[in-house]
């Protein structure tokens, strides 16, 4: 494996309007916290990665602007890691950049996901699920699996939320 940073910048330009009207864009307010994260990466990518991206015009938040990845970790023998992570940023009004990403596991019996998205000066949400195959009848017709997920919401100008907690059985028959 290979441990790979990676830090990312842009530069802020003024606009003037005829009728007088100044608007200042900065993408990336280095007033704010910025990250710097080691990341492993294997010496041979699994899969093709995809990287996403885009402006979005005219919502009722302004411009929101978003870039992302995501792409396969692990892939070995039924049992898979994803990885996915992303920021964005509203314009006009300016709103707090948004920066969040997660994992994915996929297995032969069951599934997990952990995730946290942190929005400055609003806090980080925090949350986890999964899902496991309890039993599955010979014939394949008959399947029993259990849930469970957990969220909670940290800093921000309330405070951290209470936990929230979810489990669930599901039976499931195939006529």
């Amino acid at each position: 494996f290979l441990i790979v940073c990676a830090i990312s910048g842009s530069y802020s330009y003024i606009l003037q309007h005829p009728q007088g009207v100044v608007e200042e864009y900065n993408p990336l307010d280095f007033d704010e916290p910025t990250y710097m994260v080691p990341v492993l990466m294997p010496r041979q990518r699994v899969r093709r990665q995809t990287v996403f991206g885009g402006i979005t015009p005219g919502n009722p938040a302004g411009v929101q602007g978003t870039v992302g990845a995501r792409g396969t970790l692990f892939d070995n023998n039924g049992h898979r890691v994803d990885g996915h992570g992303s920021i964005s940023r509203n314009w006009h009004p300016n709103g707090p950049t948004t920066i969040g990403g997660g994992l994915d596991y996929t297995g032969p019996r069951g599934s997990a996901s952990v995730t946290a998205q942190h929005m400055h000066h609003l806090g980080t949400t925090l949350g986890a699920e999964a899902k496991a195959n309890i039993y599955r009848s010979p014939n394949g017709m008959t399947s029993l699996d259990a849930q469970g997920a957990y969220q909670r919401h940290f800093g921000g100008p309330f405070g951290a939320s209470k936990p929230d907690y979810r489990v669930g059985l599901g039976l499931t028959h195939r006529f």
